[in-house]
């Protein structure tokens, strides 16, 4: 096998902690971790050409590199390909998600909540209608972006299960537009969800539908219900563990949403690992708090911003 090979010019170094760097392609946003002494195999070359052909590069590590991108053979610029695609998607004028916020109200009072906790105590919450939801789905639907391989239609609110006749609307003329290919076959339909509205008809409904449901878990009941509580101030794990539980035991597919705080964020790989272990979940996804304040985050927003960035590093090198 040829162990001489160009270095991507999108291909970057991130130095991890004093033993890791990972390389990062800028394009394709692909990352791999490599040995510090490796890093500096790859930053020292010349016109970017690289030899690869000392004792620890097995086939299966060049393989990755080259899957990447982060490499490829002499004479191929396949990074070129890369950078043409991307230029064309920002000169693209469809679209590509449609979010449907069901209603813009909640049945939970989240401390780190950045809207509720906004609005002055009048508001008054609203719910969207059928006829809005099929017009805008027809507008996705004319407008979906031909470059895009999976468009998604996600169903967003405040709480999107508080317009439960709506969900299951919406839902079926998904199904409906993809049989009739006004939507392309790969477009997904995801659901936002804190999950405590979850009853019996949900799940018969969604049993054999091919959707995706995200759910708000913020990790063990300790942390969870510190930050997401009903609006008496009753925390919500235990409802949202027993709704999972019983999408599991159905075969219903769904992943956790975890919001990082004070709470969790000093146990942000334990509680990965507990999750997955906890609920056989192999989707989960972390969001970071908008509004930072002391309170929730518990230290100043630069040490938060720090901590969070080795955290999620850290919890991408476990999941991978």
């Amino acid at each position: 096998m040829n162990k001489i090979f160009r270095i991507s010019d999108f291909c970057h170094f991130v130095d991890v902690d004093k033993h890791i760097t990972a390389l990062y392609n800028s394009l394709s946003l692909e990352v791999v971790f490599v040995k510090k002494e490796i890093a500096t195999i790859f930053k020292q070359t010349l016109g970017n050409i690289v030899d690869l052909s000392f004792e620890i590069a097995l086939e299966d590590f060049i393989d990755t590199l080259l899957k990447m991108n982060i490499i490829f053979p002499l004479g191929e610029r396949r990074d070129i390909k890369d950078y043409l695609k991307a230029q064309s998607l920002l000169r693209d004028d469809g679209v590509s998600v449609l979010y449907l916020l069901l209603t813009d109200g909640c049945n939970l009072g989240c401390s780190y909540c950045y809207i509720e906790n906004a609005l002055p105590k009048d508001y008054f919450f609203s719910m969207m209608t059928k006829e809005i939801a099929e017009k805008s789905l027809n507008l996705f639907a004319r407008n979906i972006s031909k470059k895009i391989e999976e468009p998604k239609v996600i169903l967003y609110g405040g709480e999107p299960l508080m317009n439960m006749e709506l969900v299951f609307y919406t839902i079926k003329r998904f199904e409906e537009m993809k049989l009739e290919k006004k939507l392309p076959q790969k477009t997904t339909l995801i659901i936002n969800t804190n999950a405590t509205l979850i009853d019996k008809q949900f799940l018969d409904f969604v049993q054999d539908k091919k959707i995706q449901i995200a759910v708000s878990l913020d990790g063990t009941k300790e942390m969870h219900d510190s930050m997401r509580k009903f609006k008496n101030g009753e925390g919500t794990y235990d409802k949202v563990a027993k709704n999972c539980k019983t999408m599991s035991e159905r075969g219903i597919k769904y992943g956790f949403s975890i919001t990082i705080t004070k709470a969790n964020i000093f146990n942000l790989e334990e509680n990965l690992l507990w999750l997955h272990d906890e609920f056989g979940v192999d989707s989960i996804g972390f969001n970071i708090v908008i509004h930072q304040n002391k309170k929730i985050i518990g230290m100043s927003v630069e040490e938060y911003a720090d901590l969070v960035t080795q955290k999620l590093i850290s919890c991408f090198k476990i999941s991978r």
